[in-house]
């Protein structure tokens, strides 16, 4: 009698154990690999346009996902206090030294996914590809972290 105690006992440890790492499983696949709060930020580009996933984030660290459809892309996260419609180019291409500070670039290749992890504080940012040409086509936004 006490063999097929401890028995039952095994196998209903054996059954809540399997139910528990099951819910767990259900639930870790769809957080955000990352560990960003609702999702991490994707960019993805176009015809014409750069669309991004999110326009705000809370402050910490965080991963761009890129995109870069059917061109090569140079992804790059700058702080400026310029507008993103206003930065200053040098013949097909945002000349960063001047437009502010760049806290990140990702070169991406045509039809592939890039990624850049960053850790942003609060503030407002700039997005853009400064591949030639992709900056006057309309290939930038604002990005907020609060």
């Amino acid at each position: 009698m006490l063999r097929l105690r401890v028995a039952r006992s095994s196998a209903l440890l054996l059954i809540a154990s399997l139910a528990t790492a099951g819910a767990a499983g259900a639930a870790s696949e769809h957080a955000d690999p990352h560990g960003c709060p609702g999702g991490c930020p994707n960019i993805t580009f176009g015809a014409g346009a750069m669309q991004l996933s999110r326009a705000a984030m809370p402050h910490g660290a965080m991963v761009f996902t890129i995109h870069a459809g059917s061109a090569a892309r140079r992804f790059v996260v700058l702080q400026t206090s310029l507008s993103s419609a206003a930065l200053p180019m040098t013949g097909s291409v945002v000349n960063l030294r001047k437009a502010g500070h760049v806290l990140g670039t990702r070169n991406v290749a045509a039809g592939h996914v890039g990624r850049l992890t960053l850790t942003l504080a609060a503030g407002t940012y700039v997005l853009l590809s400064n591949a030639p040409g992709d900056y006057n086509a309309g290939y930038h936004a604002v990005f907020r972290v609060t």
